[in-house]
C-alpha cells in the first residue's frame, strides 16, 4: 500500500489519541518537521516528527518507532517544566522553533499549547531574538573550529571529522536562524539555498558544498562506498548499543539509504553529507577512529586530518563570510554588535 502524507497525518492523530488515553501524563503533543511540508518524502521515505510534553518527566529523551519501511515516528519527549520560561523559549532555536513555525497540535489538555504559544510567539520573530538564536549556533561553530586546529595531522580521524561536521552544521544553522529554523540532515543543503536567498548571500551555498566535497568524479564509486556504509549502519543498528542512539536504530536505515540513493544522482553533495554524518556518528559511538572504507571516503572528499591544513584555511574564510553575513543582517535590522555579542 502506497504511503501518503494524508495517511500519515491520519495515522499520527490516531496514534497520539490512543497513546494519550494510556498515558495520563501527556499534556500536549504536536506535529512538526517534514510532515509540515507540501511533499515530505525523499525517494518515498519520511519521518513523522512529534513533540510530546509530559507532566511528570524528569529528563528529555528521544524515541523512534517504525510505521512501515517508508516511515518512522520520531518522538521527542519533554518535561512540562522545560516550557515554563517564555523568555528562554524565544531564544531556543530548536524547541522554540518547533512551537512557532505552525505545528499541527494532535493532543492538548486545558489549552496548554495555546497558552505557551501566546507567551512565546509574539516576540519570537523580533530581529533581536532571531539574532540571539543565530548566535547560539555561531558561537558553537567557532568552538568546533578551535578544536579542529588541534586535530590536524593526528590519527584521530573520526574525532577530527566529527568536529568538522559540527563546525559546518552550526555555521549553516546560524544563517538559517536569521530567517527560518535550524536545518535537518536530509534537507540540509536544499533548504540552505532558501536561507541564503533570504540574507542575500547565495555564495554561501557553493562555499558550503566546497567544504563537504570537491570531487565531481565521486559518482562512479556509489556501490563501493555505500556497501561499506550500509554494512556498518546495519551492524550498529542491530548489534551495538543502538538503543542509546535511536536515530541510528534498526528502523532508520531505509530513511537514510533512500535519501542517499536519490541524492547520489540528483545532488551528490547532499548524499555525501548524509553519509558523512551518519558514518561518523556511528563510528564515534563505537569508539572507532580508523576504517579502510571510511578513510578512503574521506580522502576522496579531501576530509582526512592529513588534508586538514587546507581545510582549516577554507573554514577560516568560511566562518568570516558567515560572521559578515550575520553582521550585515543585524545592521540592516537596526541592531548593533552582530557576532561580537556572544551568549555565555
Amino acid at each position: 500500500m502506497r504511503i501518503t502524507k494524508e495517511k500519515l497525518l491520519r495515522l499520527s492523530d490516531s496514534y497520539i489519541q490512543q497513546r494519550s488515553r494510556k498515558d495520563r501524563s501527556i499534556v500536549c503533543a504536536y506535529l512538526t518537521g517534514s510532515l509540515l511540508r507540501d511533499y515530505p518524502f525523499i525517494n518515498g521515505t519520511t519521518d513523522v516528527d512529534i513533540i510530546m510534553i509530559h507532566s511528570d518527566l524528569q529528563q528529555p529523551y528521544r524515541e523512534i518507532t517504525g510505521i512501515s519501511e517508508e516511515a518512522t515516528f520520531d518522538i521527542y519527549h519533554y518535561p512540562r517544566s522545560y516550557f515554563a520560561n517564555p523568555r528562554n523559549l524565544r531564544t531556543d532555536p530548536w524547541i522554540g522553533s518547533s512551537l512557532c513555525f505552525d505545528p499541527i497540535v494532535l493532543f492538548g489538555k486545558g489549552h496548554w499549547y495555546e497558552f505557551v504559544l501566546s507567551s512565546v510567539e509574539a516576540s519570537f520573530f523580533l530581529p533581536e531574538n532571531c539574532m540571539q538564536r543565530a548566535l547560539v549556533f555561531n558561537q558553537e561553530a567557532h568552538k568546533y573550529y578551535s578544536k579542529l586546529q588541534k586535530l590536524v595531522n593526528t590519527q584521530y580521524e573520526v574525532t577530527y571529522v566529527f568536529n568538522y561536521i559540527l563546525c559546518i552544521e552550526n555555521a549553516v544553522n546560524s544563517i538559517a536562524c536569521l530567517s527560518s529554523r535550524p536545518l535537518t540532515m536530509r534537507h540540509f543543503l536544499q533548504d540552505f539555498i532558501d536561507c541564503c536567498n533570504e540574507v542575500n548571500n547565495d555564495s554561501l551555498v557553493s562555499e558550503t558544498i566546497g567544504l563537504i566535497t570537491e570531487n565531481p568524479s565521486l559518482d562512479q564509486y556509489y556501490q563501493y562506498y555505500t556497501q561499506y556504509w550500509n554494512y556498518y549502519f546495519d551492524y550498529f543498528s542491530n548489534y551495538v548499543r543502538a538503543d542509546f542512539f535511536p536515530e541510528y536504530g534498526k528502523f532508520r536505515l531505509p530513511y537514510y539509504q533512500k535519501a542517499v540513493e536519490a541524492y547520489w544522482e540528483a545532488h551528490l553533495p547532499s548524499a555525501v553529507w548524509i553519509m558523512l554524518n551518519t558514518w561518523t556518528h556511528i563510528f564515534s559511538a563505537m569508539n572507532m577512529e580508523q576504517n579502510e572504507g571510511y578513510h578512503s571516503f574521506l580522502g576522496m572528499n579531501g576530509l582526512t586530518p592529513q588534508q586538514g591544513m587546507k581545510r582549516l584555511e577554507d573554514i577560516d574564510h568560511y566562518l568570516e563570510q558567515v560572521d559578515d553575513t550575520i553582521d550585515n543582517w543585524t545592521k540592516s535590522h537596526g541592531i548593533e554588535g552582530g557576532t561580537s555579542i556572544y551568549i555565555e
